[in-house]
């Protein structure tokens, strides 16, 4: 219905509704992975191995293992392999 693929439901992790269907998106580029903010209101903040970003949107950044990525006060552990 939204014509967003795949799309991805955290309601259930999420009960103050701080993400919304169009919060962000991941997506691969080759052997890289990428996360942009697609202008949330909440944010999207990546906690790199050694340094915390918080992304501007539209602004694509290149994950690497065991990054974490928050959404609102929602938080992702990015696992590649």
């Amino acid at each position: 219905m939204s014509n967003i693929f795949p799309e991805i439901d955290l309601s259930r992790y999420d009960p103050q509704t701080k993400i919304s269907r169009r919060h962000a998106r991941i997506w691969r580029d080759g052997d890289n992975f990428l996360v942009e903010d697609l202008g949330s209101s909440n944010g999207t903040t990546v906690l790199a191995q050694s340094d915390v970003v918080r992304l501007q949107p539209h602004q694509p950044y290149a994950l690497g293992n065991g990054d974490r990525i928050r959404l609102g006060d929602t938080t992702l552990h990015f696992m590649k392999g």
